[in-house]
């Protein structure tokens, strides 16, 4: 009789036959990870406010509400905004009656995407997305915090959720993973912000991504950024936490890390 753990990847969901606990938290971190990569989540766009927020916080029937982490909220926020867990705001039933503008950095729209279809499902109104409106409030009053924040991609927001290919990556030199991650490449063996300012300069208004392990935002491409449209980000980690994502990937989908079809013989 089997009594392991399975993973169908119609379902993304756990059996559990007689497992001890240790079992059913690996279980549940490799759904979690499967999911990510599966397209079975129906993709829906909210819809980018255009306006300033400051027009939204004079609203009376208007709610600002960051979904960040406490941490990023507390290093800076716009003033009008109040801060409530993306797992949490959905069950707010009091605020369902409100125009909600989610902020969050621009990068992970596609994550609040799904954010924004849950909460419409759940019975709100109306959901937007003010990234791109908090960047611009970010930069106009110089909030560093914030904005160093928005320009260092974490490989979980970036890779996962599809931002790769929406940027041209800025390496050192060529790498098979870079090359399978990053379709659009540019090389600068002496990888310092200065050269990668030079570069920009000469560019057009595509977004760029450094991908190197000891490069870090410096103060030449922040005063890049607040100037001009196309921007530079930089991705934490580098070339080495590209590397062990796409080991723990290969992994995930590698039939030694848990089985995709359903296993026959539990019993009840």
């Amino acid at each position: 009789m089997d009594r392991r753990l399975f993973v169908t990847k119609e379902n993304a969901k756990i059996n559990v036959c007689k497992a001890d606990r240790k079992s059913v938290i690996t279980a549940a971190l490799l759904t979690s990870l499967l999911s990510a990569f599966s397209n079975v989540q129906a993709k829906v766009n909210c819809e980018e406010v255009v306006d300033e927020l400051s027009k939204y916080a004079k609203a009376g029937g208007a709610l600002i509400v960051d979904v960040r982490s406490e941490d990023e909220f507390v290093n800076g926020h716009f003033p009008a905004a109040i801060h409530i867990a993306p797992e949490v705001l959905p069950n707010k039933r009091i605020f369902r009656d409100y125009q909600i503008v989610l902020i969050d950095l621009p990068f992970r729209k596609q994550k609040n995407d799904l954010l924004c279809k849950f909460m419409l499902e759940k019975g709100f109104g109306s959901v937007y997305f003010g990234g791109q409106a908090f960047l611009r409030w970010a930069k106009a009053n110089r909030m560093m915090a914030i904005l160093d924040a928005a320009y260092t991609l974490d490989i979980n927001d970036f890779v996962v959720h599809g931002g790769a290919e929406e940027f041209t990556a800025i390496v050192k030199e060529p790498d098979p993973v870079l090359a399978k991650y990053f379709p659009h490449r540019r090389e600068i063996p002496q990888l310092t912000g200065g050269a990668v300012r030079k570069m920009l300069s000469l560019s057009s208004s595509e977004n760029f991504v450094v991908v190197d392990d000891d490069f870090s935002m410096t103060s030449e491409l922040m005063a890049y950024n607040l100037d001009h449209e196309n921007q530079v980000y930089v991705l934490r980690g580098g070339v080495s936490a590209l590397k062990m994502f796409d080991r723990m990937r290969k992994a995930i989908a590698g039939k030694h890390a848990f089985r995709l079809q359903e296993v026959q013989g539990c019993s009840n």
